[in-house]
């Protein structure tokens, strides 16, 4: 910390002139730092170099995990559904049927989205038709096909 000595005397000035262009002017031990448009300006370039993209990141990493909790907790579904339609299928394959029943809620969901169209209460309908597709789905499959599909 002695290669760091604190301020002995700390001025802070706020400024709003327009013919000068600084915004703040700290002065401390006869030095001086003034935040002007440009050093915003600068500083705001950066930013947006290194958070843009781990924003992005971010936001394709949480909308994955939604999606992949939002099969898990709809296989809840598909075994019930399995249960009462006398369907022997192991949930391995009930959780690939609840991933293809996804494809097409997810479609709509990026249309809508893409074209900025606000629906209301379509969060409710794109449930409902994943939740019905994915009973159709597992209503539909018998071991035989399932069968059919992890030979290929």
């Amino acid at each position: 910390m002695e290669n760091y000595p604190l301020p002995t005397k700390l001025k802070f000035n706020l400024v709003f002139n327009p013919q000068e262009d600084i915004f703040l002017r700290a002065e401390w031990d006869n030095k001086k730092f003034e935040l002007t448009p440009q050093v915003i300006n600068k500083w705001k370039n950066i930013a947006n170099l290194v958070i843009f993209p781990l924003l992005l990141v971010f936001l394709f990493i949480s909308y994955f995990i939604g999606k992949i909790f939002q099969v898990l907790i709809f296989s809840i579904a598909s075994l019930i559904t399995s249960r009462v339609g006398k369907i022997k299928i192991a949930y391995k394959q009930l959780l690939n049927i609840g991933i293809f029943s996804l494809t097409l809620p997810f479609i709509l969901e990026n249309i809508i989205s893409l074209l900025s169209v606000r629906i209301p209460n379509f969060g409710i309908f794109n449930s409902l038709l994943y939740l019905g597709l994915l009973i159709a789905g597992v209503l539909k499959a018998r071991p035989t096909d399932i069968k059919k599909v992890e030979s290929l």
